[in-house]
């Protein structure tokens, strides 16, 4: 069905399950006029290194045998660092394989107009090739193929939205006779596909979805082992798992899923601890385990180890999420609930490709406490939509100064597209008049607004940073790249314990060089750490007072500024129950202070209950909590401040006691807490809904005390009606708990007793099926 849309003309995204054959489907027809047209070029886009590096075998014997040379088909990413390389590797390529983040800072880069300037960094003739062939590579660009499409959204997805149109248009600037641009999506969990790709793209596209999927499926098993929170020791739960599951089967393997780095790396050195020193030579040794996750050096000899067969299993982050195939993996572990169906999905297609499999999640058992207490209710859940941001400022500046110089404003190439062209509604007005200069936000610039190119599409308002190791002599060698300013705040800061490579280091020290944040670390014995953070918040407000008892306000781009600084850290040794704080300024050491313009919710109650600061900590968690369970949004990307807060009405600032602000932690905001202004009524219905219910704190989080929960949810009654559900009222009859804890008992028996739960679906056109058990 697929190649039939595309021999028809149409863009195409399929939209199949793991495993499925889609790469089949868009990589013949690009070979096929790679072959039959000889001045043709591809772009394949792949949103990680691991990723293309593992697709790049693939590609090339398949042009092998469609009669194309298979030098040329390569992979430009950020591995490739010399620019002379990349210029000889673009020479001679007709299929380049690149993330994002190379077309962005290094192809776009390239293809503007010279102008006769002088660069300041590289050799004149060698940039005038690098423009030249860049150039010419784009005037014949004829298939753009997009692979795991489903991760484009966020701020990464809106990144890309403004990159394919400008990539798109440039395209168009450089072609002596306009052809279309034909594109090919694939993912195997994207919430209505078509209209997804049609947003990112700006062109029609036709769907290929699990109707047509007629291959086959090996019996996958999903269970649920009740266990900690992942801080919580869930890490240790999860080693305690994969061991009892690999000593069952000397030849069983597996990948266990964690979000964290850092507990990526606990979780490998607890199952395996590490024989060695540097990263090379743990990897040589390892056999149970090893840890997978951007910053290590040695990614693609885990990837060839574990295919081998040389390395059980990993402790991975979502960095293997993707489609890399490692075929026999047997069992998959995931510690927590993600934060979306999609990303399950996704990690569960990661085994039982060649046989059954089983893929086991361990969580407390009110993990599911938003999906019916049940682990069958999550799993039928539909994948959640992407989002997007095109009015994210940040991410509008950094894409119109581009736009700005790739396209010569003064008549030399084509001008900017009219609102005819494929580009999205809000968008052509907006970025011809930033490439203009128009409505430019400078507060709002990250990096060097005269080299946009070099911004950072993956978190545009952050900074980078290197972690260096100190060697025994006072020598320094790098031991960790590719992590932001932000990550190392949370992973790496001031004198905390440091994973890596399943290796522990303290953080000795930090400090900004040339725009990039050098931390230094030395090997050590671990120990336990956590950071003490404070935390503030200011908030312009524009909205007419709601009440007296109160207001409630989201804040849009420029009138929310959040900031965090990390004043010390809190430190248990080993055998220690005791924590013991460490304050930076007792001990001479800087604190790390991060500053944000963002999106926020603010919640102002002028109510005696809330004047209680542990009831305003409590409210704010409580809010981020079900906020980011119902509208799928991942825990890491949002923060609350309940003191410190600073609000500016009519010009005038005063510090608030009685407010909390929700807020987004990415540059510039994407607005995702106007959830909470949205929906504060049936966020507190829940909130309430769940303290009522007797049931023990092991099996539901009682988030909010009775009290609390009960004023919220009439505060919100009254100060904001809106945001209830129409059927409900301020007034709540008592909760028939002792019927719902017969039902959740009856449940859990029943998964021990037949091993399944009602609902349970086999896959059409498939051989097996999903089943979803205790365990």
């Amino acid at each position: 069905m697929g190649l039939e849309l595309l021999g028809q003309g149409h863009n195409l995204v399929i939209s199949t399950g793991t495993a499925s054959g889609k790469s089949l489907v868009f990589q013949a027809p690009t070979l096929h006029h790679l072959a039959t047209h000889p001045n043709a070029t591809a772009i394949a886009i792949y949103p990680i290194k691991a990723l293309a590096r593992d697709q790049v075998l693939r590609w090339r014997n398949m042009a092998e045998a469609a009669g194309l040379d298979p030098a040329g088909i390569n992979r430009i990413d950020g591995d490739v660092r010399d620019l002379t390389e990349r210029r000889l590797i673009l020479q001679r390529t007709r299929l380049a394989l690149m993330t994002p983040d190379v077309i962005q800072q290094w192809l776009m880069a390239y293809s503007e107009p010279l102008y006769g300037r002088r660069p300041l960094r590289h050799d004149l003739r060698e940039v005038q090739n690098t423009q030249y062939n860049v150039r010419r590579f784009l005037s014949n660009l004829a298939f753009l193929i997009l692979d795991e499409a489903h991760t484009y959204d966020g701020a990464l997805g809106t990144h890309c939205l403004y990159l394919l149109h400008r990539l798109q248009q440039k395209r168009r600037e450089l072609m002596a006779q306009f052809e279309p641009l034909r594109m090919i999506a694939a993912s195997a969990t994207i919430h209505n596909p078509a209209q997804h790709l049609e947003t990112l793209a700006g062109l029609p596209f036709q769907v290929v979805d699990d109707r047509y999927d007629g291959s086959p499926r090996a019996e996958l098993t999903v269970q649920h082992a009740v266990g900690r929170e992942p801080h919580d020791e869930g890490w240790r739960d999860l080693q305690a798992a994969v061991r009892e599951v690999i000593n069952d089967d000397p030849d069983r393997s597996y990948i266990a899923f964690v979000d964290d780095r850092q507990l990526a790396e606990r979780a490998a050195a607890g199952i395996e601890a590490a024989r060695s020193i540097t990263e090379d030579a743990i990897i040589v040794e390892s056999r149970d385990a090893m840890a997978y996750r951007s910053g290590l050096m040695q990614r693609e000899r885990i990837e060839e180890a574990l295919r081998a067969g040389d390395i059980r299993g990993i402790a991975s982050t979502s960095a293997m999420e993707m489609g890399i195939d490692i075929p026999d993996l047997q069992v998959g572990f995931n510690l927590g609930l993600p934060h979306s169906v999609g990303r399950i999905r996704q990690r569960a297609g990661r085994v039982g490709r060649n046989s059954p499999g089983r893929f086991i999640i361990i969580a407390p058992r009110r993990a599911f406490q938003f999906h019916e207490d049940s682990l069958a209710a999550y799993w039928r859940q539909p994948v959640e939509p992407a989002r997007l941001y095109p009015s994210n400022p940040n991410i509008r500046n950094t894409h119109g100064r581009c736009l700005a110089k790739e396209t010569d404003l003064n008549g030399t190439e084509r001008s900017i597209p009219s609102p005819t062209d494929a580009w999205p509604e809000q968008l052509p007005q907006t970025l011809r008049e930033i490439a203009r200069g128009e409505h430019y936000a400078p507060e709002f610039q990250t990096g060097d607004p005269q080299q946009p190119h070099r911004n950072d599409i993956r978190d545009a308002a952050d900074g980078r940073a290197r972690i260096l190791q100190v060697m025994p002599g006072g020598e320094t060698e790098l031991l960790t790249s590719e992590v932001t300013r932000r990550e190392a705040a949370r992973d790496a800061y001031p004198l905390a314990t440091y994973f890596h490579a399943k290796q522990s280091y303290t953080i000795e020290g930090w400090r900004e060089s040339g725009g990039e944040t050098v931390i230094t670390a030395r090997h050590a014995p671990p120990r336990e750490t956590r950071p003490i953070i404070q935390n503030g918040a200011t908030v312009t407000l524009q909205q007419p007072r709601v009440s007296e008892q109160g207001h409630l306000e989201y804040c849009a781009h420029a009138r929310a500024v959040a900031w965090e600084r990390i004043v010390g850290c809190s430190v248990r040794e080993p055998g220690d129950s005791e924590w013991r704080d460490v304050h930076y300024g007792a001990e001479g050491i800087p604190e790390v202070v991060t500053n944000l313009r963002t999106t926020a919710t603010v919640v102002i109650i002028w109510e005696d209950w809330f004047d209680d600061t542990n009831t305003r900590r409590d409210v704010a968690r409580a809010l981020r909590t079900v906020m980011c369970s119902r509208e799928s949004i991942h825990p890491a990307d949002i923060r609350t401040t309940h003191q410190n807060v600073q609000v500016v009405r009519d010009g005038r600032s005063s510090e608030v006691n009685r407010a909390i602000v929700i807020w987004d932690k990415v540059g510039g905001g994407l607005g995702l807490t106007k959830a909470v202004a949205d929906n504060l009524g049936r966020y507190a219905q829940a909130l309430l809904e769940i303290a009522r219910q007797p049931v023990p704190r092991s099996e539901r989080e009682r988030l909010l005390r009775e009290d609390t929960a009960a004023a919220l949810h009439r505060w919100a009654a009254s100060v904001a009606p809106h945001t209830l559900d129409p059927e409900q009222t301020p007034v709540i009859t008592e909760y028939a708990g002792a019927t719902f804890r017969s039902q959740l008992e009856a449940r859990w028996a029943a998964c021990s007793t037949n091993g399944e739960l009602p609902g349970s679906t086999n896959r059409p056109g498939s051989t097996g099926g999903h089943r979803i058990s205790a365990w």
